[in-house]
């Protein structure tokens, strides 16, 4: 009880101290020359939809200064971007470095915290836009007063969209957004001839797609494509177990791919002409590198339908939605509708096939 009382007592001090800043009187978007972002998160996914959200920005302001805040985890993500000029790692003596130096600063964590509230009063950019904090028990969006606009979008709003909910949205581009990334160098991979590769991305962070599931797919693909095609698994922690319950009477054998950094991962992705990936950051690297892509989302409508797969135009794509009954909980990536994944795999296949012996 009493260290109850004692953690009310320095939030409530930490929110005096800093968690007040006096707003911009005058707030004149059209004449900013740089911007720092505090991403959502640092896995794969949120960097791939912030790149997204700084390409709006440089293509609306050309000759903006942009920065990010990083992680060891999505540092080299955000430097192989192009975009950014900036990486600042996010350590308290670096926010007092680059105090007072940005005009805009876009913050998506998605809660307060003591450290960040701190963080944030020594950094004093001119202006601040936050997206979507949630509310805990103590730091809220009244009694925590940091910024000058809070954006609240629409419930099921895809977060690639974000900006278009927020006081930037008169200087940014109309048109549809899709996700980006500069090609990386192929690692050796050895590639099969003349055969397509369908890479295979069953495990994310925190979400699996049961091996068993993932074996009755494979089992479904048509025995006339089984020469032409060959299968990669990519390799995480577990893969070699998952693999092992993948071979047990496999019509086709699944290869396990070399180990990779992020970049590899990411060339990895790219040399694939098609992507299976349950909810993960490979769900987001397909799509910016336009990627037929059969992706498994658990039944959880506000996660998927922030995080949902963002294909470009004109290829092919399924998004499937575990079949489940909904829940609060992005983990329950199991029990698909296998036989729609199959016939659109299966087409996905032959369509390819076919455009190589065209191509002949």
């Amino acid at each position: 009880m009493c260290y109850s009382i004692f953690l009310v007592r320095m939030k409530r001090i930490i929110t005096k101290l800093f968690g007040q800043r006096k707003k911009s009187q005058c707030v004149d978007l059209s004449a900013i020359t740089s911007v720092l972002l505090k991403p959502i998160g640092d896995a794969v996914g949120d960097s791939i939809v912030h790149i997204a959200h700084l390409k709006q920005l440089k293509d609306a302001f050309p000759y903006i200064k942009i920065g990010v805040i990083v992680s060891s985890r999505n540092e080299a993500i955000y430097r192989q971007s192009g975009l950014v000029d900036t990486l600042l790692e996010d350590h308290f003596i670096n926010y007092l470095l680059q105090r007072r130096e940005w005009d805009l600063y876009l913050d998506f964590m998605p809660t307060y915290t003591s450290r960040a509230i701190i963080l944030d009063a020594a950094l004093q950019p001119k202006i601040v836009i936050n997206f979507g904090k949630k509310e805990k028990k103590y730091y809220t969006l009244k009694k925590v007063q940091n910024y000058d606009f809070s954006v609240q979008t629409p419930e099921f709003t895809h977060i690639k969209d974000y900006l278009k909910y927020s006081p930037l949205a008169p200087f940014l581009s109309s048109d549809e957004i899709y996700y980006t990334f500069p090609q990386i160098p192929n690692i050796n991979n050895n590639r099969a001839t003349n055969r397509l590769r369908i890479l295979l991305n069953p495990q994310g962070s925190n979400r699996q797609l049961p091996a068993s599931e993932l074996k009755t797919l494979l089992e479904a693909i048509q025995p006339i494509f089984h020469s032409r095609i060959e299968l990669l698994l990519t390799n995480t922690l577990g893969s070699e177990s998952y693999l092992s319950q993948l071979k047990d009477s496999s019509q086709i054998p699944v290869h396990l791919a070399p180990k990779t950094d992020i970049l590899q991962y990411f060339a990895l992705v790219a040399s694939a002409d098609i992507v299976v990936a349950v909810d993960s950051g490979g769900v987001h690297i397909a799509c910016a590198y336009g990627k037929p892509l059969l992706a498994f989302y658990a039944n959880d409508i506000t996660s998927y339908s922030r995080w949902a797969i963002n294909p470009k135009k004109g290829v092919n794509a399924l998004m499937l939605i575990s079949q489940n009954p909904p829940a609060n909980d992005n983990t329950r990536t199991w029990n698909f509708d296998l036989q729609k994944a199959a016939t659109w795999l299966n087409h996905e296949i032959e369509r390819q096939l076919a455009i190589t012996v065209n191509r002949k």
